[in-house]
């Protein structure tokens, strides 16, 4: 398994972070149409290097799921090619919940409950298994679209 060095990102307006991230975005050519790169790039949360190469990107975005009438750090991941069969995008993800879940603790006035996603990729046999024990993610439903919708709740989380 190839060594990543996972770094923080989260809120902090790092001007070279957030360069590398638009990079990496507009090598792969993965926003969807409409994305500005610059916008998205203020929603980063982690990056990932390998060495000096860019091997992912976390990003979030702040949503109220109004079927679990809760707000959520809604957690997108994205890994380039050649770093698709390591653990980089598992990585990303454990390392953004903990960061996430600590501003969260550190910042109650924003009401983020726990991290939710939206599984667009092709995860093989994970799809069937309802909680990802690591991570707490928990299947908690379905979009129009029928992709899977997971959440973890944050320890610290109270219903309203």
């Amino acid at each position: 398994m190839a060594e990543y060095a996972i770094s923080p990102a989260w809120r902090l307006n790092d001007q070279n972070i957030e360069r590398q991230a638009i990079q990496f975005w507009r090598t792969l050519n993965i926003l969807p149409r409409g994305v500005e790169p610059e916008a998205r790039a203020k929603e980063l949360c982690a990056i990932a290097h390998r060495g000096d190469e860019v091997a992912g990107v976390s990003t979030v975005s702040m949503e109220e799921l109004r079927f679990l009438r809760n707000r959520f750090a809604m957690f997108r991941c994205a890994v380039a090619p050649p770093h698709r069969l390591s653990h980089v995008a598992y990585e990303l993800t454990v390392f953004s919940r903990a960061l996430l879940e600590r501003w969260s603790l550190e910042h109650p006035e924003e009401r983020v409950k726990g991290m939710g996603l939206i599984i667009e990729g092709e995860i093989g046999k994970r799809a069937q298994q309802p909680l990802w024990p690591v991570t707490g993610l928990t299947l908690v439903g379905f979009t129009p679209q029928g992709l899977q919708i997971r959440v973890a709740w944050f320890p610290h989380a109270r219903l309203d």
